[in-house]
């Protein structure tokens, strides 16, 4: 009997952290959810499949270990999903590396957001390989891989493709991790937004449904069962939790049913909660919750298309926060410095902070990073100064990234 053929998915790593580069820096383990999704997909379909994540390690080092333990040795296939235009470098390093070792390698990258709609402007930067493919990949990964390694007990790739069982969410298979136990596990609960804020990928993505409590219950029953843990404390994944009431009692039912108890984490918004629905939360389990307030300066709120009403936004904020304090649900909240950021906006936000100090468990602070991505004249627009401008559309071009100057203006640099 012949064995099912080996296929490795690589989530591409970082050649340095996005921010500080330190040893407790290198050590972030974030998992690529989507990633394992589409090798447990493909696990189940009959494949042999490892997951490997390139972290900060040197893209030669994984290359090596991915060709020598993770593929087949005659002709390596090899699925590399680049999350971020910052791991282009790394992804172009770990492609040269891995055909060096066996030119008959067949490498095939995907990135939703990388890619965007543009294959091209990829496949220039990544010329050695195979294909490259756009979108989310769920319902292709099977007629994919019949393509470039056909199992052997099926002749017609379509028939694995007809088969198809999946949803956008599989059930995630971490034993095809390389040492599962080094995440903080994952469940993915919605996709997409759809709130129009000028930063963000999702802005014109419309919030698809949560899924069901029984399906988040079922997946964290499973992580326990597949890397043998008793307990667990999951990150429920999506950019935008927004629970109705009803939801929020089905889950407390159903783990109250089934005598399910665990702590979780997700992030949201500000605006879009009540307290009601937070202490319905907490009692589901909800320990962490990351909210997304971005900045407390009215001028920049409006600029960033966050609220029209940056007044109303931060008296919610404020009473939600002393809600969720009350309740014992840490609050972690996420700052951004935006286009035009001036020692008064500046003043505006830390203020507004060491006012709900004793409120919230910690703070996030990040620089806006302008990507490359399916629509970024919204972001473009707001940039007055031309130099500026252009200089950061060379980038997008160029790098797929860039950091704007906070100010606006290419001749000031206090604000970069």
């Amino acid at each position: 009997m012949k064995l099912a053929p080996k296929i490795a998915f690589v989530s591409a790593g970082l050649l340095k952290p996005k921010k500080t580069d330190h040893g407790i820096a290198r050590e972030h383990r974030y998992l690529n959810y989507g990633l394992l999704g589409l090798a447990t997909i493909a696990s189940s379909e009959g494949y042999d499949c490892r997951v490997v994540h390139g972290f900060f390690d040197k893209p030669d080092t994984v290359a090596r270990r991915v060709l020598f333990e993770a593929c087949e040795i005659q002709r390596p296939v090899v699925l590399l999903s680049i999350p971020s235009s910052l791991a282009i470098q790394w992804s172009r390093e770990f492609c040269d590396e891995v055909m060096q070792l066996n030119s008959k390698a067949r490498i095939i990258v995907g990135g939703r957001w990388v890619v965007g709609d543009d294959p091209n402007w990829l496949k220039v930067r990544l010329p050695l390989v195979e294909d490259i493919v756009a979108g989310t990949a769920e319902n292709k990964i099977v007629s994919i891989l019949g393509e470039v390694c056909p199992i052997p007990t099926v002749k017609n790739p379509q028939v694995l493709q007809n088969l198809q069982r999946f949803t956008s969410y599989p059930r995630l298979n971490y034993s095809l991790l390389e040492k599962p136990t080094d995440f903080q596990p994952s469940i993915e609960v919605s996709r997409g937004c759809g709130m129009g804020c000028s930063f963000c990928v999702e802005r014109n993505d419309k919030l698809n449904p949560l899924r069901s409590p029984k399906q988040i219950v079922d997946e964290y029953l499973a992580y326990l069962k597949q890397t043998g843990q008793l307990e667990a404390k999951p990150y429920f994944e999506c950019s935008f939790f927004r629970p109705s009431t009803e939801w929020i009692r089905d889950l407390g039912d159903e783990l109250c049913e089934r005598g399910v108890s665990f702590e979780w984490r997700t992030e949201s918004r500000v605006d879009s909660f009540s307290i009601e629905q937070c202490s319905g939360l907490q009692r589901a389990g909800m320990k962490v919750l990351d909210l997304g307030l971005e900045s407390a300066s009215p001028k920049q709120l409006v600029r960033m298309q966050k609220t029209r009403n940056p007044d109303a936004y931060l008296r919610r904020a404020s009473k939600l926060l002393k809600g969720l304090f009350d309740i014992g649900v840490w609050a972690k909240v996420n700052v951004l410095l935006y286009l035009d950021e001036s020692l008064e906006t500046l003043n505006e936000t830390t203020d507004w902070l060491d006012e709900h100090r004793s409120f919230i468990k910690g703070v996030s602070v990040n620089p806006i990073v302008a990507y490359r991505g399916l629509d970024d004249s919204t972001f473009l627009n707001q940039i007055e100064d031309l130099k500026e401008k252009q200089r950061v559309e060379d980038g997008l071009v160029k790098d797929g990234f860039v950091f704007p100057n906070l100010s606006g203006d290419s001749r000031n640099k206090n604000l970069c």
